[in-house]
């Protein structure tokens, strides 16, 4: 849809959850995929806020050594800056909950079908975006065929751990 809206989709799936007694576990798939779509900005977010906190940083400190004079001009900006990084830190931990939230739904709908390699590769995906990494790596490592492994599989879970700092993981 063109203006899918997230929030209105969640709403309603939440309602379907409370009034079936049976769910579907399609619901499951679109409730994860709702939240990962509701969050697609995560990482944006999570970048921002590290500049932030870079930014604060050196105008808190500009502000320790500045000079009597200087320092009601430096305080707005290290006050702005310091409501910026708490607004971004809640937008980030409240879209981090939601994204954990849908990876909860998706261990649901791999609890129901849990050989279904379009699910695992979509959990995979979706993680390794979302720089999630460990789950990514798992997710590709219960994909692994033993009739028909190939060196590109594991490299990619390799290079998940590695991403990780699963250094030891990786190596193995």
């Amino acid at each position: 849809k063109k203006n899918a809206d997230y929030v209105m989709a969640q709403k309603y799936m939440e309602e379907v959850f409370k009034s079936v007694s049976i769910i579907n576990p399609k619901d499951y798939h679109y409730m994860a995929r709702i939240l990962m779509k509701k969050n697609q900005g995560y990482i944006k977010m999570v970048d921002d806020l590290g500049s932030l906190k870079q930014q604060l940083e050196r105008e808190s400190k500009r502000y320790a050594s500045a000079p009597a004079a200087e320092k009601p001009k430096i305080k707005p900006v290290v006050d702005e800056l310091t409501a910026k990084v708490s607004s971004q830190e809640a937008a980030v931990n409240t879209a981090n909950k939601e994204i954990e939230r849908g990876f909860g739904e998706f261990d649901k709908l791999i609890a129901l079908k849990p050989n279904d390699r379009a699910i695992l590769n979509e959990v995979a995906a979706t993680a390794y975006s979302f720089r999630k990494y460990d789950r990514a790596a798992k997710a590709w490592a219960k994909m692994i065929d033993p009739k028909n492994e190939k060196p590109e599989d594991y490299m990619q879970i390799g290079r998940a751990y590695y991403n990780a700092e699963s250094l030891n993981s990786a190596d193995s």
